[in-house]
Order: C-alpha cells, then structure tokens, then sequence
C-alpha cells in the first residue's frame, strides 16, 4: 500500500486480555475517552473514537484489535513491527498470545519484534528461535552490540533500531564486525538518508 512494505505498531493488553494497537499506555491522547488500557476491557474501550484526535476524516474509528491488525497484513502483504514497550509490563502469557496471534494468522515469520526489554525478546524467541528481532538503544553503545549479539540463534536475524542521531562510523565498524544490521529512526529527508555511513 503506497509502496510501503513495513508497518510498525505497539502492542498492550486491556483488561480482559485483548492484544490491541496503542502507543501510550492510557487512551487520553488518541481517543475522545481518558484512562488507562489496562484497566479497560476490549468492549469499553472500542466505545470510544480513536480517529478525530488525528483528522475529522477519521472520526469514529475504532481501537484495532492486534488480530484484526494481523489480518489486514496479511491481505495487504506487509510485514509487521510489533514493539513491546520497555515498560508495559507483559506477562510471559500476554507474549505468548501475541506469537499466538501472528501464528493463527499465518504471520509469525513475517513479523519483526522489537523492544528495548531484551527479557521480553528472550522469551520471543523461546517460543519462536527463527525470530527476526530489533533491539531498540537509545543511545546506541559498544554494549548494546554485545547483547545484541546475545540474541542471535542459529536461525534467526537480530538487527539493531536506534537513533540517527548517535551513530559514529566507529559503531557502525562495531556493527558491522558483529554482523548486527542498524535500522534508524526518524529520518524524515533524503539528505538526511544520504548523509549517513552507507552501511
């Protein structure tokens, strides 16, 4: 869709176990509603508008269940980022269900996982060793290559996500040396693209 190939989304968990798509871990800023996720259940929260905080054009659009996400990925043919936020208090159970999820909807190796919290990519990939992960750093350190290294199986891809911002060419070498890929966030120009180590 529009050429894009990759979506990315948070995922969190209300309060009767329902995988949906959110970025904050309460619904003030993207709904006409207040309060937090988790103690909402799924029928509560899809109540609420989710769309005019962005565009009248999307008044009335519902919270996204991570189901319903999946299967629109599947029929549009993208690859799905699924992030794990470093504080959302996953159970071990809540990130079964996600893999679950993905696996019902014939995803499971299509996704890219992503967190800062490398004990819920852990058990990623206990359930799943061909994983393909994303450590997220902010600020990418010599460190963080080494732990990034810790997550690779035999079977699976481990990339790296940080901040344009902090790269060096001497991180990159570091990378590069650990066979660690870097995918950067925000670049919003192609000169800024351009301007990068090519790696």
């Amino acid at each position: 869709i529009y050429g894009f190939e990759y979506v990315e989304t948070d995922v969190v968990f209300t309060s009767d176990g329902i995988a949906v798509l959110l970025h904050d871990g309460t619904i003030d800023r993207t709904s006409d509603g207040t309060g937090s996720i988790r103690n909402m259940t799924f029928e509560q929260v899809r109540q609420y508008d989710f769309g005019s905080w962005k565009s009248e054009q999307y008044a009335g659009e519902k919270i996204p269940s991570l189901e319903e996400f999946m299967v629109l990925c599947k029929q549009l043919g993208l690859k799905p980022y699924i992030e794990f936020k470093e504080g959302g208090g996953y159970s071990e159970s809540e990130i079964n269900s996600v893999l679950q999820i993905a696996n019902k909807c014939g995803m499971l190796n299509n996704c890219t996982w992503l967190s800062k919290n490398t004990t819920y990519l852990n058990q990623v990939l206990a359930v799943n060793p061909y994983a393909r992960i994303d450590y997220i750093v902010d600020p990418l350190t010599s460190a963080d290559v080494l732990i990034a290294s810790s997550l690779k199986t035999d079977t699976n891809e481990v990339i790296i996500g940080a901040d344009y911002h902090d790269i060096t060419d001497e991180l990159v070498d570091e990378c590069f040396d650990a066979g660690i890929p870097l995918e950067l966030w925000t670049l919003d120009t192609s000169s800024i693209m351009t301007a990068l180590n090519p790696y």
